[in-house]
């Protein structure tokens, strides 16, 4: 709570952005690929050569570039990417191929870095004597999934394969000095980083608070990364470089402030509205990217019975559905839920799914007309067979289906087992003309 107030109501608020001074960089190179591996190679002109490791299910292995690619590009750094196609914390076969074809590039260079995202900062910890490291930067790695090594979380368990048997990172496998970065409240997060400081005491522990495990939201960015590239000799100096890097980042506002607005609403409130969330493009970042958190804040308004305020929210930040000419314009009420999304009904498919920040092309936003619930389609309206309950006193509804009550998951996934409705179970009608 006061590290929120403190940045949104002082000048401590450090833009993350400003001019890009970089120039061009040539296309990547692919030096390495098979059915398992993808590694990309960038020229620069940096004095050291850096190495990227992807994560878990990492966008990069449908786009074609490599963690980091566009920071080291504008940059101008000289780096190589490995991109991991699949779960398997890079067990699969052709790894070592991969890791010497890495080593043959940066053999010109006398100092290397790592620099590694969840799955990819286990394999940037794991093989930095093999690419002689002399620093790496590991964002909530894992030491192991093995549970013979160590107590595997429920979530985690999945991705364990036979051939990940015996994948605890070893001491002899480790050089350089190691910076792990994590979020000391997700509890998996530190015990795995203890573990590889047991091993490897010269291991650093750098701890940020409110990331939850994907730290790398929180750290993105040109300037991020140049920041923390210019410190990592410098224990010291990196660690305060990443907590002001941290403290300047719009999505990290976000997340604290999505850590309160349940138990501290009046606070989140006050903040968006200070004149320091409009210039810094809070406000603005949160109505466009952070839908959850205006949903919870319209909830709480809905609760208290301030509708006025909850509709006020909605209309600034749902995505229009472009229905203006519409015959129920005036008076349909679309749904939305509280992650500040509509639900969405196919009527091929007769499945429900969240808006996430535009309507689907396959997907008629449900409303209700009168007692009846309905999609909305181009010119009408298309009956969708399921049965919808109003609450007079709090002015939610619910949807049921086949006696289950629909569940919206914070992730947008939709459910339809529940047989008690809350917060998730619930859906605010707001008036079609509002959007």
């Amino acid at each position: 709570m006061i590290f929120i107030l403190k940045i949104l109501f002082s000048n401590a608020f450090i833009h993350a952005t400003g001019p890009d001074a970089a120039r061009k960089s040539p296309d990547t190179m692919i030096i390495f690929e098979n059915d398992n591996y993808r590694v990309h190679v960038l020229e620069g002109d940096s004095d050291y050569f850096l190495v990227t490791f992807s994560g878990l299910r990492a966008e990069e292995i449908t786009t074609g570039s490599f963690f980091a690619e566009r920071a080291c590009r504008k940059l101008g750094i000289a780096c190589a990417g490995i991109v991991s196609k699949n779960q398997d914390w890079y067990t699969s076969d052709g790894i070592d191929q991969a890791i010497a074809a890495v080593r043959l590039r940066a053999r010109h260079h006398k100092i290397v870095y790592g620099y590694g995202n969840s799955m990819g900062a286990y394999c940037a910890i794991r093989y930095s004597r093999a690419l002689n490291f002399r620093a790496c930067i590991a964002l909530a790695p894992k030491w192991s999934l093995d549970p013979d090594d160590v107590v595997v979380p429920a979530h985690l368990e999945v991705y364990f394969t036979p051939q990940m048997r015996g994948m605890s990172v070893r001491a002899e496998q480790m050089t350089g000095l190691l910076h792990i970065v994590i979020d000391e409240q997700e509890d998996i997060d530190r015990v795995h980083a203890e573990h590889f400081r047991r091993v490897y005491p010269e291991a650093r522990i750098v701890t940020l608070p409110r990331c939850g495990h994907n730290v790398a939201a929180h750290i993105k960015g040109t300037l991020q990364l140049q920041a923390m590239l210019a410190t990592i000799e410098n224990p010291v100096e990196f660690q305060g470089a990443l907590r002001r890097i941290r403290r300047s980042n719009i999505e990290s506002l976000a997340f604290a402030l999505s850590s309160m607005v349940e138990r501290k609403p009046r606070i989140v409130q006050c903040a968006l509205q200070s004149r320091r969330a409009e210039t810094t493009g809070l406000r603005g970042f949160i109505h466009k990217h952070r839908r959850d958190i205006v949903g919870m804040m319209a909830f709480n308004h809905m609760r208290a019975g301030d509708k006025a305020n909850c509709i006020r929210l909605m209309t600034n930040s749902l995505p229009p559905i472009g229905m203006a000419a519409h015959p129920h314009h005036r008076d349909a009420n679309v749904l939305f839920s509280h992650i500040g999304e509509y639900v969405c009904y196919n009527p091929i498919t007769a499945e429900l799914s969240s808006s996430k920040g535009t309507v689907p092309a396959n997907g008629f936003p449900l409303a209700t007309i009168g007692r009846q619930l309905v999609g909305l389609a181009w010119g009408g309206h298309v009956t969708v067979g399921l049965d919808i309950e109003r609450d007079s006193s709090s002015g939610f509804a619910s949807i049921v289906k086949d006696g289950h009550y629909v569940s919206v998951l914070p992730s947008g996934e939709i459910v339809n087992n529940r047989t008690a409705k809350d917060t998730w179970e619930m859906f605010l009608p707001i008036p079609m003309a509002s959007v």
